[in-house]
């Protein structure tokens, strides 16, 4: 669904990378800059209409919308994910090839090996899930959350497509606006400064949860998360911090609900 405060966002991102970063080289790499924006595009097909597609006609039927309405929707969406991902890995790639700022692996002269990225991704998702659950059993008992959703996961077939989707999906999606775009923002206007990874860190976490949540609900969960998947993002890449997030979403919203709700 068309979000306001989200596309504001992502505008306000998209012009922010290219003010601050216009002077940087094209890079050379447009073969990976081409490839990775096509399967976010694939992704994005496959994650809107094998998960979300429901939710979009239950939407679009609450407004009155028709099924052409409602399709053009779902590819404004899709069309939007892979602006996007050309954008800002673009410039991520751009900055990496002349040694300013570090965000592939893949694209690295001494990469470590895949376990090393697999440990750290699977790891920070794991940890990401723990923090998440944990917080939410604390608001619960405080009251800041009225009720837990893990029971609603475990019943709910849309959450559970949602959730496993969602995850493949992100391994090409929202960390590519948080570390390959705010996080990387901050790091290159904070380079001189001491604290540069740690305010890269939390400045891309709070614009996570601001985004992700529409400024709406804000109990700071993705905030948490995010703090997760942006410090694997400085240690080991894009590619530790997309699969944090993919196992995280696959752990908070699939597993653990089936398993243990």
């Amino acid at each position: 669904m068309v979000n306001i405060p989200k596309i504001v966002l992502e505008l306000i991102l998209i012009l922010s990378a290219i003010l601050i970063f216009k002077k940087e080289h094209v890079p050379v790499n447009t073969k990976f800059v081409w490839m990775f924006t096509g399967i976010t595009i694939l992704l994005n097909i496959l994650f809107y209409y094998l998960a979300a597609l429901s939710l979009y006609q239950d939407y679009g039927q609450s407004v009155g919308q028709s099924d052409l309405q409602i399709h053009l929707l779902i590819w404004f969406d899709i069309i939007k994910w892979g602006v996007l991902a050309f954008i800002l890995v673009r410039y991520s790639v751009a900055l990496q090839e002349s040694n300013i700022l570090f965000s592939f692996q893949l694209l690295s002269p001494s990469r470590p090996s895949v376990l090393q990225i697999l440990v750290w991704g699977v790891g920070g998702g794991i940890i990401a899930s723990s923090v998440t659950y944990g917080l939410t059993f604390i608001a619960n008992q405080v009251g800041i959350i009225e009720e837990l959703p893990w029971s609603f996961f475990a019943n709910s077939d849309t959450y559970k497509s949602l959730g496993l989707w969602g995850g493949v999906r992100n391994l090409f999606g929202e960390e590519i606006l948080s570390r390959l775009g705010v996080q990387l923002l901050v790091m290159y206007i904070f380079r001189k400064h001491r604290f540069q990874v740690l305010l890269a860190i939390i400045i891309s976490s709070l614009f996570f949860e601001f985004w992700h949540n529409g400024f709406k609900d804000l109990f700071f969960l993705n905030f948490s998360a995010s703090i997760v998947f942006g410090t694997a993002f400085y240690y080991k890449g894009y590619e530790a911090a997309a699969i944090s997030h993919c196992i995280a979403d696959w752990l908070i919203i699939v597993i653990i609900p089936i398993l243990f709700f």
